[in-house]
């Protein structure tokens, strides 16, 4: 994560410099507000996520590798067609249970999609999104938006994650 904020230090500081020798400072002003909102916004993300992992981490318990094994080969081959048991007779097989087995299986799990919930709409990222919403009707009523300045500055972030995975920097 430091290398991202590296990344995204020396970016912002090539827009900076650029944007500050061409004098465009209400584009300069522009960028750095919505910079300052989308990092907020990443951080905010960052943060919840991680929490989410941590607490899904407490609930891990470690399994034998016959288990895991028997877990593997349910994921690489989930209806058994690979085994080499007896193939099933499917003259006895009950349509109606079939259907309601595997509707079942397709309900939502609503603990995983709260537990999701909870790290989306954490306050650093909700703080993030009222940052970027506040500056940018502050900029429009004092008539400063410059709006291409204000999205490559919410682009900042995507162009940094773009740049390290090319390992440009």
């Amino acid at each position: 994560m430091s290398r991202f904020y590296f990344s995204f230090f020396i970016v912002n500081l090539v827009v900076f410099i650029a944007l500050f020798i061409y004098g465009e400072f209400q584009l300069l002003l522009n960028v750095e507000v919505a910079a300052v909102g989308s990092i907020i916004t990443t951080l905010g993300s960052f943060h919840g996520y991680k929490k989410m992992v941590k607490n899904k981490a407490k609930d891990y318990e470690v399994i034998d590798d016959e288990d895991e094994d028997r877990d593997l080969n349910n994921l690489e081959d989930p209806y058994g067609l690979y085994d080499d048991d007896e193939i099933k007779n499917d003259e006895n097989l009950d349509i109606k249970k079939v259907v309601k087995e595997e509707r079942a299986k397709l309900k939502t799990n609503w603990g995983e999609v709260f537990s999701t919930f909870k790290a989306n709409i954490s306050f650093f990222r909700l703080a993030g999104y009222v940052t970027i919403i506040f500056a940018f009707f502050t900029l429009l009523e004092k008539d400063l938006l410059h709006p291409i300045g204000f999205i490559l500055g919410l682009s900042l972030v995507p162009i940094t994650v773009l740049i390290q995975s090319k390992k440009m920097l």
